[in-house]
């Protein structure tokens, strides 16, 4: 899973430590309602989902793996 924070609290519906969740609930967390409600029902993504994106679009990504 990609995410940014050590929790869910700031960026997304849920709460708690990212390493105390399951990989089966998070993607099923809403991390984008709460910074716009425009970005509602935007996912959590994997890094295969992400690393997908970059090869679609020829984009380029820096990872810093915590």
């Amino acid at each position: 899973m990609v995410i940014h924070d050590k929790t869910l609290d700031r960026t997304s519906d849920g709460s708690g430590p990212v390493t105390q969740q399951s990989l089966a609930d998070l993607p099923a967390r809403d991390a984008g309602g709460r910074l716009n409600p425009f970005f509602k029902g935007t996912k959590i993504p994997t890094l295969g989902e992400v690393l997908d994106l970059l090869i679609r679009y020829d984009g380029r990504a820096y990872l810093e793996f915590k």
